[in-house]
């Protein structure tokens, strides 16, 4: 499983640098909830919120990169040391 999850992290840090938002229901559930929102904010769900908040950094920084430093997984558990760059 750890290794299964390592694979999944690092397609996301790649969806972001492409900017392949069409390629999202690989990593993310497309029913799946999101739980980060603030109160009284209208319900959405993951995929869209993903979806959004990276191309809206992708319209600030057209160059957007993500390279994958250091990765690590312990059973469902993902940690991942990334360096951004954008102009």
């Amino acid at each position: 499983m750890s290794e299964e999850n390592k694979t999944i992290a690092r397609r996301v840090y790649e969806i972001i640098s492409t900017g392949d938002f069409d390629r999202a229901g690989e990593i993310v559930d497309p029913d799946a909830p999101d739980n980060e929102l603030l109160p009284g904010d209208p319900p959405a769900r993951l995929i869209e919120t993903f979806r959004d908040a990276f191309t809206e950094a992708r319209e600030a920084f057209p160059d957007l990169s993500v390279a994958v430093e250091d990765i690590m997984a312990e059973g469902d558990r993902v940690a991942a040391r990334v360096t951004m760059r954008g102009t």
